[in-house]
């Protein structure tokens, strides 16, 4: 009888030690694969960095190099070509943003929306301080740093109605690209501007790109 115990335990501990050794291993391999991917996204994600890196040193050479040619500052073609440019080198620091620091980008998204909100609400001093905030959490982000540079020229006279409607007008008109749709079909409204003015434009105030490490 207790041979057949001692031999029951026996067998038990074995079953046990092998279900132990089958988990341990089989977590062992998940740490393996899990730290293989882990690599594998970072090789990736270099690798986008790389090619992100040399989109923008790219447009950056591009519109320096025209910006020195006095032949084109007056001449309405380079105009459009350099706000295609500069939109490009956003969307390169936007992409950019996405993948190497994906809070930052949706933090900037949620406070130029809460700006746009305030600028609805007339509330251009809380406008200013969420769409700066938003610039320094992404600098670069959509048109945050023109809206902010905006802003800022006409603190003085927030209060002025007229000067409301104004910055409004120019927000609509230069600084609406890529603008959250909501806020901004109300800034519309509250203008009542003809859809023939609505033009949105990248003007000369922007800032080149701050590039982090790959």
């Amino acid at each position: 009888m207790n041979k057949n115990i001692t031999i029951l335990v026996f067998l038990g501990l074995m079953s046990a030690a092998a279900i132990f050794s089958i988990y341990s291993y089989s977590n062992l391999e998940k740490e393996k694969k899990d730290k293989q991917a882990a690599l594998d996204k970072l090789e990736e994600t270099r690798k986008i960095n790389e090619i992100l890196k040399q989109k923008s040193d790219s447009l950056t050479k591009v519109l320096l190099s025209a910006e020195d040619s006095t032949g084109h500052k007056s001449d309405s073609k380079w105009n459009t070509e350099k706000t295609t440019l500069i939109r490009e080198l956003k969307n390169v620091n936007e992409t950019y943003t996405k993948i190497n620091d994906l809070s930052a980008y949706q933090k900037a998204y949620i406070l130029e929306k809460e700006g746009f909100e305030a600028l609805v609400s007339n509330n251009f001093d809380l406008a200013l301080e969420k769409i700066s905030a938003a610039e320094k959490t992404s600098p670069n982000f959509h048109m945050c740093y023109e809206i902010s540079n905006l802003l800022i020229s006409n603190r003085k006279q927030f209060n002025d109605p007229e000067i409301q409607k104004n910055v409004k007008i120019q927000i609509i008109e230069k600084f609406s690209w890529k603008a959250p749709a909501d806020p901004l079909s109300k800034l519309k409204e509250q203008v009542k501007l003809p859809p023939d003015r609505i033009k949105p434009q990248i003007k000369n105030t922007v800032k080149w790109p701050v590039k982090k490490g790959n």
